[in-house]
This record gives C-alpha cells, sequence and structure tokens, in this order.
C-alpha cells in the first residue's frame, strides 16, 4: 500500500468514523481503562488479506503499527472472497470465518 493509498484510506475513515459514531451514540475507547488490548477483526478480500503486498505490508498489518500495542488487530482476510453473502464465493461459507466466529480468541 502506498503513502497515498495510505492517506486516502484514512482520510475516508476520517470522514466516516465521526458519523458513525454519532449515529450509533458511541464514546470513543479509553485505552487507560483498559487492562487488554482493544481487539479489531478485519475481515474481507484479497486487499484485507494483503494478496500481493511484502510481508507485514497488509493493511490491518499497517494499522496495527499506527495503532501501537493497545490495539490487537486480526488480519482475517481471504483472497478471492466476496462479503456479499449470494455473491459467487461468500465469506460467510469460508470454513476460515466459521472457526473465527465461533472462537472468542483472535491470533
Amino acid at each position: 500500500m502506498t503513502a497515498k493509498t495510505l492517506a486516502l484510506f484514512l482520510a475516508l475513515v476520517g470522514c466516516c468514523l465521526p458519523a458513525a459514531m454519532a449515529a450509533v451514540s458511541m464514546k470513543p475507547i479509553d485505552l487507560s481503562t483498559r487492562k487488554s488490548p482493544v481487539r479489531v477483526a478485519c475481515i474481507g478480500d484479497s486487499i484485507t488479506e494483503g494478496a500481493g503486498t511484502e510481508n507485514g505490508k497488509s493493511y490491518p498489518a499497517q494499522l496495527q503499527n499506527l495503532l501501537g500495542p493497545s490495539w490487537q488487530i486480526g488480519n482475517f482476510g481471504l483472497s478471492g472472497r466476496t462479503l456479499l453473502k449470494k455473491g459467487d464465493f461468500p465469506y460467510w461459507n469460508e470454513k476460515k470465518y466459521q472457526e473465527r466466529s465461533n472462537s472468542t480468541r483472535m491470533s
């Protein structure tokens, strides 16, 4: 992911996140009160998985580097899959999704 692409991604998140938080009345996470890292699961296709990138350059890996040790970012991307339940190869039907959705542990 290039710096320009990452900047665009972060700009989009910066524009959308406040509106989404206001819509569901979420409060910002206070890291000082947490005993364990905040866990975030990134699900998606080959872009999430990091296909074609160097090791450690997927967007979940870069997000982990940006947020630091108070956050635990899991990469559950699967190349060639769609998040559309009625698509050709739905992520929802994959063993990886079934295992992760039934698990309370994120690695």
